[in-house]
């Protein structure tokens, strides 16, 4: 599964203090995707609509910049060749689905780039218009609309760069890991799972768990999936870190456990029945999991969509 990038369209404000600004901060831009490019991102960005019409600074736009024969040939050309699609869930109607029903913001602005990185568990990418941008990773606050009619909110982390650093040393794992990894369906991630993750046992619940996934959440599983697998390469001694993963990893509530823990309780590979509590946010995706057979090991219990909690009825 190819990762894409989507273009955060909240990066634009503030524009440059002046074109010669907006021309560098489109240099820095042009050389964060093309670096994601050369690690074998899709060449799609996925963007707002009118997107080249997008102010950069005072009378000079993302198309006045694509004129401007002041600017560097190669970079000016590299930019006019990527290939543009809007608005940003066009064609992936599973998920224009799943947006309608929540409201994404970041910083108490609304924000659709962002959202629909989450939704599609891609790469988000900004253009580096505030020290704000620059991060590997952003917090995003949604506000889903459940099937009872109330809103459950939540914060999700989402991959994310404004500069090549943050491609090619924060994410450079996760996209070779994808680049080498030959994987289209579901039943392709089943087929190799001991062969790709080999430190993660799986409990016999989970075959039939993932062979049920979206095509969409594969990128977003395998993000979670290689955080876990990396950690168990490292961790040969000593006990459990949950917060030296990788990712966004929390245990359930007390509440949730007593009310719900029969949705968490799976027979594992050792024949014991144990309740995974621990669990990896990869998006809007779960991946459970259990430290008992470690140092350097890990069961799954459950990959898939959010399970229900005290808080949260899906």
């Amino acid at each position: 599964m190819p990762i894409e990038m989507i273009f955060n369209e909240l990066s634009l404000n503030p524009p440059a203090a002046s074109p010669a600004d907006a021309k560098a901060a489109m240099s820095q831009f042009v050389a964060t995707v093309r670096a994601a490019i050369t690690l074998g991102v899709s060449r799609q960005l996925r963007t707002q609509e009118c997107f080249l019409d997008s102010c950069i600074a005072d009378g000079y736009s993302m198309r006045s910049y694509c004129q401007d024969k002041s600017v560097d040939e190669v970079e000016r050309t590299y930019f006019m060749m990527l290939s543009t699609k809007s608005p940003f869930l066009a064609g992936l109607s599973d998920q224009q689905e799943q947006a309608d029903n929540c409201d994404f913001f970041f910083g108490g602005n609304q924000a659709e780039g962002l959202g629909a990185a989450y939704l599609t568990g891609n790469l988000a990418i900004s253009w580096p218009s505030d020290p704000l941008w620059d991060s590997p990773c952003l917090t995003l606050t949604i506000h889903a609309l459940q099937a009872d009619g109330q809103i459950h909110d939540f914060k999700e982390n989402i991959p994310h760069a404004s500069q090549p650093t943050h491609i090619n040393q924060d994410h450079r794992p996760w996209i070779e890991d994808l680049k080498k990894k030959s994987v289209n369906t579901a039943d392709d991630l089943w087929q190799n799972m001991t062969a790709y993750y080999p430190s993660l046992h799986c409990c016999d619940a989970v075959r039939e768990q993932v062979k049920k996934l979206p095509k969409e959440s594969l990128n977003s599983i395998m993000r979670g999936l290689h955080c876990l697998e990396t950690y168990c390469q490292h961790w040969q001694t000593g006990s459990f870190n949950q917060n030296e993963l990788g990712c966004d990893s929390t245990t359930e509530s007390e509440p949730t456990k007593q009310q719900y823990g029969n949705q968490r309780t799976f027979t594992c590979p050792d024949g014991s029945s144990r309740l995974f509590s621990y669990h990896a946010k990869t998006g809007k995706w779960r991946i459970h999991y259990d430290p008992a057979p470690g140092p350097g090991k890990l069961y799954i219990g459950y990959i898939g969509r959010h399970l229900r909690t005290v808080r949260f009825s899906s």
